[in-house]
Order: structure tokens, then sequence, then C-alpha cells
């Protein structure tokens, strides 16, 4: 009976700590601990576990209760309030999955996350994907649906003379404004022409794919109310969550994406008439481990993990399939840093020294 007493309670523990690891590691983070039991312990688990450490200590059932009936009380909570949300950015109807008919737009597609965007389109069953990048990929070659334009979006006659000549043969379905680039150094010591390349890159290309791409789409629709089938347009703007907090030496970078969240925020609500046909969706994440980043390393693994790049397009693809508009931040953190901003800076402060962001990028 002893011998019951220690293996059960330690092979309920072990199967708790296998189930907060991140999924096929051994890694613990807080976006797993969360992940685990909020969505991933079943209600079968969370009574069968009461069950077993009642039985093994019966003068603790009382507390044993209490903690159960917090974790599905807390459970519903949390899946009711995220079932609201789901449906209030899916608002404006249902939205068709992605087939051969779709068209994909996707900068800076090449590498990095765009690259793992690019492949889960065409997983996806899309059509035709055009890739805009200053270069073709290194290691991999694309399918035959993915069609490579080189251009230098940082070059603002090339890409709206390479938009003009795409939306000329293409009714695009899917933009993805992903390209982006960044400079390690102080505003005061960066060279204007390099300065300007920053934000071409990471923001005006944006808004010159936006505004040409955006426009075809409502000037096809407008036309089919007299006459043709009208289009659908899902929108993608990629950003980062340090357009929320800028460390030192990427003050240019961090303003560029600021810069991103508030043209995703401005436009998207000029536009919310056409909910129905037009949705836009924002990505504020972590570091994520690509090659921009690979260099520096977290502070604190279990509360800031690296994003991995794969993941996130997933995520990004299956909201693109969904048409479910709005913010996709990750990891937890990228959820919660905005609010920071809103605080005194004495905690601002504290979180950077927390962080050590500000001492993690060095000059180039």
């Amino acid at each position: 009976m002893a011998v019951i007493h220690v293996v059960v309670p330690l092979c309920g523990v072990l199967q708790v700590a296998l189930g907060l690891c991140v999924p096929g590691t051994f890694h613990i983070t807080i976006d797993s601990v969360v992940s685990y039991f909020l969505f991933r312990l079943s209600f079968t688990q969370v009574i069968f576990n009461w069950i077993i450490f009642q039985w093994v200590f019966p003068q603790w059932s009382i507390w044993f209760i209490l903690i159960a009936l917090s974790m599905i009380l807390g459970r519903l909570l949390v899946r009711t309030v995220v079932y609201v949300i789901d449906r209030y950015n899916q608002r404006g109807g249902p939205w068709a999955p992605l087939d051969s008919k779709d068209v994909a737009l996707v900068t800076g597609g090449s590498r990095g996350l765009g690259m793992y965007i690019v492949q889960r389109l065409h997983a996806r069953g899309v059509g035709k994907i055009i890739v805009l990048d200053i270069a073709a990929p290194k290691e991999v070659s694309f399918p035959s649906s993915v069609e490579l334009h080189i251009c230098d979006v940082a070059q603002e006659q090339e890409l709206k003379l390479k938009l003009s000549s795409i939306l000329a043969t293409n009714k695009v379905s899917i933009l993805v404004n992903n390209a982006g680039v960044d400079h390690r150094s102080s505003l005061l010591d960066m060279h204007e022409d390099e300065l300007v390349r920053v934000f071409n890159i990471n923001m005006f290309a944006q808004i010159w794919a936006l505004r040409s791409v955006i426009r075809a789409h409502l000037h096809h629709n407008a036309k089919s109310v007299t006459g043709g089938e009208p289009r659908r347009l899902f929108v993608v703007s990629v950003s980062s969550i340090l357009g929320t907090l800028a460390p030192r030496n990427l003050t240019v970078y961090s303003a560029s994406k600021a810069a991103v969240i508030q043209l995703h925020e401005g436009l998207s609500q000029e536009l919310k008439d056409h909910v129905d046909s037009l949705r836009f969706l924002l990505a504020t994440p972590g570091q994520l481990d690509t090659g921009m980043f690979g260099d520096i390393s977290p502070s604190n693994s279990f509360l800031a993990p690296v994003v991995k790049a794969d993941e996130l397009a997933s995520q990004i693809v299956s909201r693109i399939e969904k048409g479910h508009a709005g913010v996709i931040s990750m990891p937890l953190y990228a959820s919660l840093l905005p609010m920071v901003k809103c605080m005194p800076t004495i905690i601002q402060d504290f979180c950077r020294w927390f962080s050590d962001m500000d001492n993690k990028i060095k000059q180039d």
C-alpha cells in the first residue's frame, strides 16, 4: 500500500510535467503551461487526477475538489471568451476555404517567415502564389504553383510597376505584406540612405502594395454589382512586438513596425463596411527563429521563448482560411506587452531592466 501511495502520485506528477512541455520537446515555457491548463488538459484528466489524489491523500480531498472546480470553471470562462472573440473576428459572414482559384501575393517570400507562409499556402491548395523578393531562395526550391518576381520593394517605382503588371493579369485574393529589414544603429549615427531604406521596406512598401491591391479589389467588386462575380481579399500585415516597445539601437526598425500597427488599425476602420469581402490580420510576433535576429539569445526562455516561424506561418494561414481578422501575437508576452505601454514609465523601465532588452542589440 505504501508503494501505491508513492507510485500513483509520481505518475500523476509525471503526466502533468510532460503535458506542460512544448509539444515534441522537454522544454517548458509560460506559453506551454497556459496552453496545457486552458486547452490541452481534458476534463477527463482533471476528474481522473482528482479521484486518484483524493484516494491517496483523503485528508486533502477538499483542496483537490476546490482546485478541480476552479480549473473547470476557469477553462469554461476562458473558452467562452475565446469563442466570443473568434466569432467577432469572423463577423461579416462565412469565408470560403482556400482553393485553386485563389491567388496570393507575398512580399519577402524567399526566406524566413515569408517562405513558410508560401509553403503553407501551397499546402492548403492555393492555385497561384506570387512572391516578390530581392533574391531567390538559397536552400529550397519553390513548387510549380509559385511565381517568383525579383523586385527590390524599397524602390517605389520598381515595386509599383511590378504590382501594376501583376494586377493586370491576376485577381489577388490574398496579400501578405511580410518584407522586412533591420538596421542596428543609433538614430544619430545612422546614414540617411539607410534610414530611408528601412522605412521603405518595412512600411512604405506595405502602403504601396495595400493601395494597389485594395483599389483593384474594390474596383472589381464595384463592377460586379452590374455583372460579374464578386471576390474576396484577405490582407496580412506583418509587424513586430518591437513596434510597441522599442529597444536601444533598433529605434528606426521599431518606429517602422509601429507605423505598420497604426496602418493596420486605421485602414481596418476605413474599410470596415467591406468586411464581407475584405478582412485584415496584423501579426505582431516576438523574436522569431529566423536569420534576422538569430544571433540574439533571449534573457528568459521560459517567459520569452523564441517563436518558431513555421508555427506562426501555420497560424497565419489558418486565420486566412477561416477569414479570421484581428491580431495574432506570439508568444504570450507579445499579447500582454501593449498594456505595459499604458503604464507609468517606472513600470516600463522595470520591464526593460527585467528583460535586458536594451543590452541585447549591438550596433552594426
